[in-house]
């Protein structure tokens, strides 16, 4: 075994152990303890093993550029509009939607003002650390091949999307961005498929408010 794979493998473990840290370490009720230990778990620790174990800076985790071209727009754009459509489908067939809706506070259902605060701050911060845990940090550990980050990727960010939205159906539109990862000419931003999957999740809640607050 090549030192190289020593250090996939060792990457892949911390990063699964980040993950058992989020899923199974005590805190308590309020959302800002869960955000402070979202945020070490997700964010804190990978970057610390990033700089002290693999000697890296945050570029190597996809924060060197963003510069998109006409063709990334454009898959970015395609992603969204086909995950908005997905998301309509779910509601018109209530794939899951109650299970989701069990899990939201009914302010956030009722109230405009607090459905566009937990979307602006709690529902962005969220997908944004999902994002950078997912496509930022382990897909930037050093695979012998591309598709071996990419699916561990998918899986992590499946993973993390379950537990936030409660529930399978609910998470595949979120999923559609990654099916255009690929094609995308070896960018590894995480940046990229936060703004499609927040934007697909900002549709699918939106279209979930406004088809059950009046029956709720």
């Amino acid at each position: 075994m090549t030192q190289e794979t020593k250090q996939t493998l060792i990457s892949a473990l911390f990063a699964i152990g980040c993950l058992l840290l989020y899923f199974f370490y005590p805190v308590g009720d309020s959302r800002f303890e869960i955000f402070v230990a979202t945020l070490i778990f997700l964010c804190g620790l990978p970057l610390l093993y990033n700089k002290i174990v693999l000697h890296r800076t945050v570029r190597d985790m996809g924060l060197e550029s963003f510069l998109m071209e006409k063709k990334d727009i454009l898959l970015l754009a395609s992603a969204v509009v086909l995950g908005g459509l997905i998301s309509f489908f779910l509601v018109a067939m209530n794939f899951g939607i109650q299970r989701y809706i069990g899990s939201l506070s009914l302010t956030i259902v009722k109230n405009f003002g607090a459905f566009a605060i937990y979307e602006l701050v709690f529902s962005l911060l969220a997908m944004l650390l999902f994002s950078f845990f997912a496509w930022g940090f382990v897909r930037s550990i050093a695979w012998h091949k591309e598709i071996y980050a990419y699916f561990f990727s998918l899986c992590v960010f499946g993973v993390l999307l379950m537990d936030f939205y409660s529930g399978f159906f609910i998470i595949v539109p979120l999923i559609i961005p990654a099916l255009f990862l690929l094609k995308m000419d070896k960018k590894i931003n995480f940046l990229y498929i936060f703004i499609a999957c927040y934007s697909i999740g900002l549709i699918l809640d939106t279209i979930i408010v406004k088809s059950f607050a009046s029956i709720l």
